[in-house]
């Protein structure tokens, strides 16, 4: 679910645009389960149909973002930009963590099967 950006990215060289990113994504996540952080990556750029480009001025002037986020309710975050906030909702982190916990548990099962053979139990919670 893309975010079509209130207000376009948008680069002009000599008077002539080079670049207008309308949209922002999370191109990617890491998760440190023991230590209870969620790192979310974001990029501002184009989309056509289903493929994200990342504008390559947007990255050069920091329109990438990095939030870190606790994994611990209520949920605290800071941003490569220095924005930060104490909490978020539960409405959007119970999703993520239903999540995280499910891919906790898959990746448990592929690696049991022979990477680390073993018995594996479900988590049911971060």
């Amino acid at each position: 679910m893309p975010i079509t950006l209130t207000t376009p990215f948008t680069v002009s060289i000599n008077g002539t645009q080079v670049e207008n990113d309308n949209i922002g994504t999370c191109i990617g996540y890491s998760v440190d389960y023991i230590g209870y952080q969620m790192i979310f990556y974001f990029a501002t750029g184009t989309l056509t149909g289903t493929t994200f480009t990342a504008g390559s001025q947007a990255q050069i002037q920091g329109k990438s973002l990095q939030i870190n986020v606790s994994l611990i309710s209520p949920y605290p975050w800071s941003a490569s930009n220095g924005s930060s906030g104490s909490s978020i909702t539960s409405t959007i982190m119970s999703p993520i963590i239903s999540q995280l916990i499910a891919n906790r548990n898959s990746a448990e099962g592929f690696m049991s099967l022979g990477l680390m053979p073993g018995t594996t139990t479900a988590w049911t919670v971060i």
